[in-house]
């Protein structure tokens, strides 16, 4: 499984800032990093610069994801996200100029680390993030570079 921690040691050696929608579409679709920073970059992404929001969502949906968004977000801060959001689904959420995961319960990001305290960023979006293909059909697409 994907999560944030497991992004820190391959960000490092590209020496990456700014890749907030990299980590948060790696984490929600449970994909490599790397996979999901080569596909960003063929979308136009410069290195150490930030993500435009038609770039994640294009390599959301080739991935076979498909990211709805939720309606009535106002008043949710990230700090209050697990009151309003189902553990058992996958979530990317979307602040004024940064992007961050909800996956299993717990918010995958820089923000949500156990030594922080609770982000009080608004919340402007949340796209579930829910799958196109079967697991099966996903399996065989990625064994075969679909």
């Amino acid at each position: 499984m994907i999560n944030y921690n497991s992004t820190l040691a391959i960000r490092s050696t590209y020496k990456e800032r700014n890749d907030c929608a990299v980590v948060a579409v790696a984490v929600a679709c449970n994909q490599p990093y790397i996979k999901v920073h080569a596909l960003i970059e063929a979308e136009g992404r410069r290195r150490r610069d930030g993500t435009y929001h038609h770039q994640w969502i294009t390599v959301v949906n080739d991935m076979g994801y498909r990211p709805t968004l939720i309606t009535k977000t106002t008043g949710r801060t990230v700090s209050s996200l697990h009151k309003q959001l189902d553990p058992t689904k996958r979530y990317i959420v979307q602040t004024r100029g940064h992007l961050l995961a909800y996956s299993h319960g717990a918010i995958e990001d820089w923000t949500g680390l156990p030594d922080r305290k609770p982000s009080r960023m608004r919340v402007t979006h949340i796209y579930e993030i829910n799958p196109i293909l079967s697991k099966n059909a996903i399996r065989k697409a990625s064994r075969y570079n679909k």
